[in-house]
């Protein structure tokens, strides 16, 4: 498989997510350690429309939209492979893994995949809500460790300071 050489002329899911959230001037007191760390600074989640792309993901006013995720028996299967033809074919672009990492960051333990699917973020086939957020734990174990959003040569951190309204 070949990527059209157009795709490569756009920037990567997690390049398009720090830039949109690393604001320079903003002094950054504390990472968010918790879901309900951004519902406290205000943020609103809500599921976007029907029939979006996974990678549909906006942020407009104070609403973070996400696209439903089906988590099912063969999910955890399903992105390992996609994200170690990602890591094989040496991507400019990792769409999976960008994905990936930004679900790591807003899916901490059992409640905030509770809060996901109270929003109807998520949709769990899977079983327990410690089921999946164990889900997303293991893949955190596969993501490489120089994946990281970075802006001007230095890792960016998100913050709640950054969210607040």
């Amino acid at each position: 498989m070949t990527l059209q050489p157009d795709l490569l002329d756009y920037p990567s899911f997690l390049v398009l997510t720090c830039k949109f959230f690393v604001f320079e001037e903003i002094e950054r007191h504390s990472e968010p350690m918790h879901f309900v760390d951004f519902l406290r600074a205000g943020v609103k989640f809500e599921l976007a429309k029907e029939g979006s792309s996974l990678l549909d993901i906006t942020f407009d006013g104070g609403v973070l939209k996400i696209p439903k995720i089906k988590i099912v028996d063969s999910t955890e299967s399903i992105w390992r492979n996609l994200m170690v033809f990602e890591q094989c074919h040496q991507f400019e672009v990792t769409y999976t893994i960008d994905y990936l990492s930004l679900l790591d960051f807003l899916i901490d333990d059992h409640k905030d995949v509770k809060m996901l699917i109270q929003d109807k973020i998520i949709e769990n086939w899977l079983g327990t809500n410690e089921d999946v957020s164990d889900l997303f734990r293991k893949l955190r174990t596969q993501i490489p460790g120089d994946h990281r959003c970075k802006e001007n040569g230095r890792q960016a951190e998100l913050s709640v300071d950054q969210f607040s309204l």
